[in-house]
């Protein structure tokens, strides 16, 4: 895939929206709503063929927000109580590069393929994720729970909302994406 200057300006404006996006505060009970799965999945699809920008795609956004939530915690003034960098961060990162393989896997978008993914993608996170917060971290987990009482435990951030947000903003992306392709064909085709 040719690098236009339209896919780089669509790039980085997805990224900054998804950075912003992380700021903006959710009602309480609702968590893990985020566009982060669906974004993943659409630089899986997208940029099948240039899997550096798939990859840079979630994970610049994650780098970008986590360097102001820690700047905020650092000012004294955390948003949501969070700060941006932890010890056992680097397995989140990780984690997530897994989950924009789930596009490289889509040979045709369609709204079965797209929606299987949606609920793939945080579903293969919250296994992996809970299970490695449980085997490879040191905290209370490992010592005193079971591995099952860390999946009861992570349930609240994974069902209803990452499934929901992910197949709701995997819409918008794909959506978008079809809409700006139908018209740019339609666009060319009267020209010619």
């Amino acid at each position: 895939m040719k690098l236009s200057n339209k896919i780089i300006i669509s790039f980085a404006a997805l990224i900054v929206i998804a950075v912003l996006y992380r700021f903006i505060p959710l009602p309480k009970g609702v968590y893990g709503f985020t566009p982060m799965f669906a974004m993943a999945i659409f630089g899986g699809v997208i940029f099948k063929d240039n899997k550096k920008l798939a990859f840079a795609l979630p994970l610049i956004t994650f780098f970008f927000s986590d360097i102001i939530y820690q700047l905020l915690y650092n000012a004294g003034k955390p948003f949501n109580g969070n700060w941006g960098f932890y010890k056992d961060q680097w397995l989140n990162y990780i984690l997530f590069a897994i989950t924009v393989c789930i596009g490289f896997f889509i040979k045709k978008i369609n709204i079965v393929n797209v929606t299987l993914a949606a609920i793939a993608a945080p579903t293969l996170f919250y296994i992996l994720s809970n299970f490695s917060y449980w085997a490879f971290t040191q905290s209370y987990y490992n010592e005193h729970k079971t591995l099952l009482q860390c999946y009861i435990d992570g349930l609240p951030f994974y069902l209803p909302w990452s499934v929901v947000s992910t197949i709701v903003y995997s819409g918008i992306l794909f959506g978008a994406f079809y809409g700006v392709q139908n018209f740019t064909a339609k666009k060319m085709a009267v020209s010619h």
